[in-house]
């Protein structure tokens, strides 16, 4: 089992736990491209992220009260009004990865449907690198080199 495996096992396991119910998941599924934020352009899935969907697609209430969202959810980001509000209120801030990387390197990984809280991939300008993820919670930013490093620090503080 890989490590980015064992960490989706382990966060699945501790929100069983911690709700008394089994995770809301979809099954798993391949995702050969993911949607950024800008219509009608697409990443290549790399390996951790087809790792993540290999464990499940849509999950609710993964972690944070964050939904993360499976690759056709990630596309419905370009017409979704509740989205597009949250990437114009981010824009407005003038802060933050939303207002300063181009939407053709962001995708939106998770979000909160009750707050204004996101979870952003940050692909790099070259190809094939694992993107950064930047987690935006509780008027917080925290910055992550990849998923494994997002998902430890998950696993490590609940």
């Amino acid at each position: 089992m890989s490590m980015i495996s064992a960490y989706l096992k382990r966060l699945s396991d501790s929100n069983a736990r911690a709700d008394h119910s089994p995770p809301e998941h979809s099954p798993p599924l391949h995702a050969s491209q993911i949607a950024t934020l800008h219509p009608g352009h697409f990443r290549a899935a790399t390996p951790m992220l087809q790792q993540r969907f290999d464990f499940c697609g849509a999950w609710r209430q993964a972690a944070l009260q964050q939904d993360w969202l499976d690759p056709a959810q990630m596309r419905l980001a370009w017409s979704d009004p509740v989205i597009e509000a949250r990437l114009a209120l981010r824009r407005d801030e003038g802060t933050g990865i939303v207002a300063s990387v181009p939407s053709n390197r962001l995708s939106l990984f998770a979000f909160s449907p009750a707050r204004p809280d996101e979870t952003y991939l940050v692909w790099p300008e070259q190809t094939g690198d694992e993107p950064a993820l930047h987690l935006h919670s509780h008027h917080q930013t925290h910055e992550f080199a990849n998923l494994r490093d997002f998902l430890a620090w998950l696993v490590e503080t609940r």
